[in-house]
């Protein structure tokens, strides 16, 4: 897979899985992605975009809204770092 958005770093085969490392071109974040070997080949290319109505109607200051985002495989806490949420 290679879109405008993201491409291949690798790929390997885990038995019966396949593990696909992506990465983001604009953010540079790398991601991981596990998917049945047997799926691979009926997998559905990701759409680049959302176009429902609600995204139609939103002002051309906030669109065009992807479809999806590389989750990234790693995240660094710094020590003495203030974590909110929890």
């Amino acid at each position: 897979m290679s879109t405008e958005y993201a491409r291949f770093l690798s790929q390997f085969q885990l038995g019966d899985m396949t593990a696909q490392n992506l990465l983001a071109t604009e953010s540079q974040t790398v991601g991981l992605r596990v998917i049945p070997t047997a799926m691979l080949e009926k997998r559905v290319p990701c759409r680049e975009f959302l176009q429902t109505h609600e995204i139609l109607l939103l002002p051309e200051s906030m669109t065009p809204v992807r479809a999806w985002h590389v989750e990234p495989l790693v995240q660094v806490k710094l020590m003495g770092a203030v974590r909110t949420g929890r």
